[in-house]
């Protein structure tokens, strides 16, 4: 074996290649397991020969780059421990760079410094989309607060602008092999903004009308322009991606409980949910989805999201979008991905066990409660109580995200919701975005729009409930959106989403 010359300055370079060809392998969907062990070895050769240099010799943006191949590498392992402390270890190393800082950044002087720059705002929000990707699946706080990050996006300039040194701008509306990256990065300051609220521990679930109906529109606002950075001649990654993180964002939005599922939390949930579900599995059978552990954990949360939907809901205050044939559907179409995920690793077998276990049951329910709304619907069966507590332990370790924790606890600990012990005020209580948008959809002078502008108003009227989802049911094809670019070092971060 060759002997490796520690005291090389150049050594630091032995660990980029070979992070590169172990992420490589993995971002490949069609690759068997023995690749993947090729991948790990690759892992551990570098970590172990190379990793030293990189912190004695590379200067410190490379060193950043390399805690990113790292998290890269992270995202397939079965541990969610390792993905967090790995992503939160790159964003921390960004903070102490001081890459958030615009303050900090070289004078742009003259091409260098300006190539610099723009180097270090790739590389740090490189490492903001996959800080907000962990912190929405896992349900974890932030590495860093948005308000303390003043360093702008980076500019929309070809990789070839940057090299030569002439740093032009290209017109307005005119597509970059960044411009999917950016508008990533602005669903992620989207998503970042969702969840600073929603995960406060004084948050209040029911309330917050206003707040979301101004979220709705800059979503509304995002996806509008999507099309416009869509490239559909380059198949190495698809814009749908992003359709699957702003239907993220709008699960983040609508967290589904006892007092507002009857309402319009619960259908923004069904509807995200399947139209999720639908789109990943699709990507699944085509064999282009690799396969991340957060990507895994995403879909059990959808999965159980659903189930509890059709758990808390009564027949009664089912609308179309809650019929339980699509819901059923979709279910059907979770199991079958969870089957397939959870063949990669061993440990996250308990996923799909405890998605059947809870199927079983309230599936079962749904036939049994199909003679009428009168019949007793039964809640979870004691086997199945027994067989997820026994579970559970390890369940919390992987999944961490206390709202998906605490929707599986209520189906174990609750009786299931009946059509007679249903407060009509309590439901009308329950207001949010979704029902302030269906006030102003038939009533233009609402005041529940309070200091949102003019806008918010106008959207609220055009996209009603019932309308604001046509876009992705049988008017919308999943032909319609091409694959996506992506930038340089960051393509697998900003461009292969990992949900």
């Amino acid at each position: 074996m060759r002997t490796i010359n520690d005291a090389s300055p150049d050594l630091w370079q032995g660990f980029m290649v070979h992070m590169l060809f172990a992420v490589s392998l993995l971002l490949n969907p069609r690759v068997s397991l023995c690749v993947s062990r090729a991948s790990q070895k690759a892992y551990d050769y570098a970590v172990q020969n190379f990793l030293p240099a990189v912190y004695r010799h590379a200067d410190e943006l490379t060193q950043i780059q390399a805690d990113l191949l790292i998290a890269l590498h992270a995202l397939f392992s079965p541990s969610t421990e390792k993905v967090s402390l790995a992503v939160s270890s790159a964003m921390r190393r960004c903070i102490v760079a001081r890459l958030h800082s615009f303050e900090a950044e070289p004078q742009q002087t003259d091409a260098a410094a300006h190539l610099e720059a723009q180097l270090r705002r790739r590389v740090f929000w490189s490492a903001y989309v996959l800080d907000r990707l962990a912190s929405g699946v896992l349900h974890l706080p932030f590495s860093i607060a948005d308000d303390n990050i003043t360093v702008p996006l980076f500019d929309d300039i070809n990789e070839a602008a940057l090299l030569d040194g002439t740093f032009t701008l290209n017109e307005p509306m005119t597509r970059t092999e960044v411009s999917s990256a950016l508008h990533r990065c602005r669903l992620s300051q989207i998503q970042s903004e969702i969840l600073n609220v929603t995960m406060r521990v004084n948050f209040d679930i029911d309330s917050a009308a206003e707040w979301r109906l101004y979220i709705l529109t800059k979503l509304e606002n995002w996806r509008l322009q999507l099309e416009q950075v869509s490239d559909s001649t380059n198949s190495v990654t698809d814009p749908r991606w992003h359709i699957l993180v702003y239907n993220h964002c709008l699960l983040y939005l609508h967290m589904p409980t006892k007092s507002n599922v009857r309402g319009p939390a619960g259908e923004w949930s069904i509807r995200a949910s399947i139209e999720t579900v639908k789109i990943f599995r699709q990507f699944q059978a085509r064999r282009v989805v690799p396969y991340p552990v957060l990507g895994l954990i995403s879909q059990f949360s959808i999965g159980i999201t659903m189930l509890y939907c059709l758990w808390a809901t009564p027949p009664k205050f089912r609308t179309e979008v809650c019929s339980p044939k699509k819901i059923f559907d979709a279910i059907r179409l979770c199991s079958n991905t969870l089957a397939v995920m959870t063949e990669r690793w061993e440990q996250t077998g308990i996923l799909a066990d405890v998605f059947e276990l809870f199927t079983t049951d309230v599936l079962t329910a749904e036939y049994d409660s199909s003679d009428g709304p009168s019949r007793a619907v039964p809640g979870i069966s004691a086997e199945t109580v027994q067989a997820v507590q026994v579970r559970m332990q390890r369940l919390k370790s992987l999944v961490l995200n206390k709202t998906v924790i605490r929707m599986i606890d209520e189906m174990l600990t609750q009786e299931r919701p009946s059509e007679e012990g249903v407060d009509a005020g309590r439901i009308g209580a329950s207001s949010n975005g979704l029902e302030a948008l269906s006030l102003c959809s038939t009533d233009n002078n609402n005041n529940n729009v309070g200091a949102i502008d003019q806008g918010a108003t106008e959207l609220a009227e055009q996209y009603a409930p019932a309308q604001f989802f046509d876009w992705m049911g049988a008017a919308y094809t999943l032909s319609d959106i091409g694959p996506e670019q992506a930038i340089g070092v960051s393509d697998a971060l900003l461009g292969f989403e990992m949900l």
